[in-house]
This record gives structure tokens, C-alpha cells and sequence, in this order.
């Protein structure tokens, strides 16, 4: 069982509270009939309210509240699946996965940093084709054009800098990998969005902008990094900073952005740059993506999360109507 909004599930933390309340409760009722007349007056009124009976209320309103929350926090178990004539537009997200990224002059780190933007816009341009093409020194199709944004959520929530082995940054295979990942499907806008720092190029990406012009694919990049740099931090097994990345003769590697080389490539290609480490906002990207005119996806098999938020509020009510018709049935059953 997962949630919508596991945050309402915080308030479980309160229920000790409401078990203090629900006693005081029986205690302050304890107090009124001490007062309304003589012991023997109060012992046949107490005695017409058997104890069991309001120990059985005060666990029937702690259930109330319980199930309450449970259903605020939207419970989902089990799948519904359905097939849609989707329309849309694809996006490649095309994320450097070298050791540069690791970099941290932008929180957590530039890697961390992109991926978190990438789960970011797919949750809000769900609904269109996407597909994700990780590179360093060379490039692969992570995870093939889908209709399914929560997969490419789970999936990059295990993306490193150890994704391949191969290190470098050849942005000459990513993009003709990420061309590649394309359906082609003419009738949808084609959108490629480059996540990366930029150094250690390998190869002349300019030469290939006129071939994304041709084939009317619309570039993005997104740049991470800063113009003064940052150090690359090796970590251990359970995460503990040990040392920092050293090149051949011991000096401490220093990576910077490459934003001359990419902003360049972006006007080459009539596309568009952002710069996170400067301060660029990428729901820039997002709602460029939205504004796009969708085309033809085909049939698409979706599957959603079946919401059982009901099932607890149904326990919440049946926990209450035993609780109003407790003493009716005290009576009828005395």
C-alpha cells in the first residue's frame, strides 16, 4: 500500500493527544454525576452506564480519528489499466552522467540537482512521450521513449555517476543517441533537452546543430555548474566524504561549466540555454513544453494506482454510527 499525500500521515503522531483527551473526557463526566446528587443517586446513573461500555466508545472514537487520517493520506493499492488514443508531444532528457557531475557548486550536486529537475518536469508534462539517454564517454538509451512518468521516476532514482563505466563527456554520441530515441513519428514535436556541464568535450557538437535543424528537433540545454568551479568529492560505501578526485601528477581536480561551448551550441541549433548555477528557473522549460501544439501519440496502455481512501472513511463511519448507537443498544440488549 502507498499514499497520494503520505504528509497527512504525520498527524498520526497526535493520537496519543486524543487518547488524553478521550480520558479527560470520561473523567470531567465523572465529576458532573458526583455532583448532581447523592452517592446512591449517582451509583444508579453510573450503573445504567456500564464501563465496558465506555471503554468500548472512547476505543470506537479512536478509531474514528485513526481511520480518518489514513483516508486524508489517499491509501492506493492495486492497478487499474485502460488503453488511450494519446496526443502529445517526446521529449529525450539527456543527462551527463560523468565524473564532473558529482560536482557539488550546485546542491546537492549537479547530478543530483538534474535529476531532480528531470523527475520535476515529468511529473508536469505527464501525458507526452518521454525517454531518458544517459552519456559520458559514450551514451545509452536508458530508458526507451514511454507514456509512463512515474517509471522514469524510478528508474533515475538510481542514476550515479556509476551508471557507466566509461568515463568522459562526448556529447556527439548523446545527441546522436538521443536521435535515435525517437519513435519517428512526424506528427509529434520532437524535443531534446541536454543536461550537463560541458567539460571535457570530446568531439565538435557544433557540427551537428544543422542536423537538428533538419530533422525539426527542438533543443534544450540545461547547464549545471558554475564559472568558478567546484571540486569532485569521492565518497565511501556508506557515504562519507574520504578525499577528492586527483589527476595524474596529485593536483585536486577543479571542474568548471562549460557555458561558452553550450550556449553557442543551443543558438546554433536555434534552441534555447538555461543555467542553473546563475539562477535560471527550468519551469522556463516546462511551460515551453506545454505550449507546444501536440500531435497523434498512437494507443497508449496506461496504468494507475487504484485510490482506497474509502475503505477507511467507510471504517470511520461504521465506527461512529456503533459509537451514537451505543447506548440505544444498551438499552434493548440490558
Amino acid at each position: 500500500m502507498s499514499f497520494i499525500e503520505p504528509g497527512y500521515l504525520l498527524l498520526l503522531l497526535l493520537l496519543p493527544l486524543v487518547i488524553v483527551f478521550l480520558l479527560w473526557r470520561n473523567q470531567v463526566k465523572q465529576r458532573v454525576l458526583s455532583r448532581i446528587g447523592t452517592p446512591e443517586v449517582v451509583a444508579q446513573l453510573v450503573a445504567s452506564t456500564h464501563p465496558q461500555r465506555r471503554i468500548l466508545q472512547t476505543v470506537l472514537w479512536f478509531v474514528v480519528v485513526t481511520a480518518l487520517i489514513f483516508a486524508a493520506a489517499r491509501p492506493t493499492f492495486g492497478t487499474s489499466t485502460e488503453v488511450i488514443d494519446a496526443s502529445g508531444v517526446q521529449v529525450v532528457f539527456v543527462l551527463d552522467v560523468s565524473r564532473s557531475m558529482d560536482a557539488e557548486d550546485v546542491l546537492p550536486s549537479r547530478l543530483q540537482r538534474a535529476v531532480f529537475d528531470i523527475q520535476a518536469i515529468a511529473q508536469t508534462i505527464e501525458g507526452n512521450d518521454i525517454a531518458v539517454v544517459l552519456f559520458a564517454a559514450d551514451a545509452i538509451t536508458y530508458v526507451p521513449m514511454t507514456y509512463d512518468s512515474q517509471l522514469i521516476n524510478s528508474f533515475l532514482d538510481v542514476v550515479s555517476t556509476d551508471s557507466l563505466s566509461h568515463q568522459g563527456t562526448n556529447l556527439s554520441a548523446a545527441i546522436e543517441r538521443a536521435e535515435l530515441s525517437f519513435s519517428g513519428d512526424d506528427n509529434s514535436a520532437k524535443i531534446m533537452v541536454l543536461m550537463t556541464d560541458g567539460e571535457d568535450q570530446e568531439g565538435n557538437i557544433l557540427e551537428l546543430a544543422d542536423n537538428l535543424t533538419e530533422a525539426d528537433t527542438t533543443l534544450y540545454i540545461v547547464g549545471y555548474g558554475t564559472a568558478d568551479g567546484g571540486l569532485i568529492p569521492i565518497h565511501d560505501e556508506d557515504g562519507n566524504l574520504i578525499d577528492y578526485k586527483m589527476d595524474a601528477f596529485g593536483s585536486i581536480v577543479e571542474t568548471h561549466l562549460n557555458a561558452d561551448l553550450l550556449s553557442r551550441f543551443a543558438e546554433a541549433a536555434n534552441g534555447a540555454y538555461l543555467e542553473v548555477g546563475r539562477g535560471d528557473d527550468v519551469s522556463q522549460l516546462t511551460d515551453a513544453i506545454l505550449a507546444m501544439t501536440p500531435g497523434q501519440l498512437g494507443p497508449r496502455v496506461i496504468s494507475r494506482p487504484l485510490e482506497q481512501g474509502f475503505v477507511f472513511a467507510g471504517i470511520a463511519l461504521l465506527a461512529l454510527s456503533l459509537e451514537l448507537l451505543l447506548p440505544a443498544l444498551g438499552r434493548i440488549f440490558r
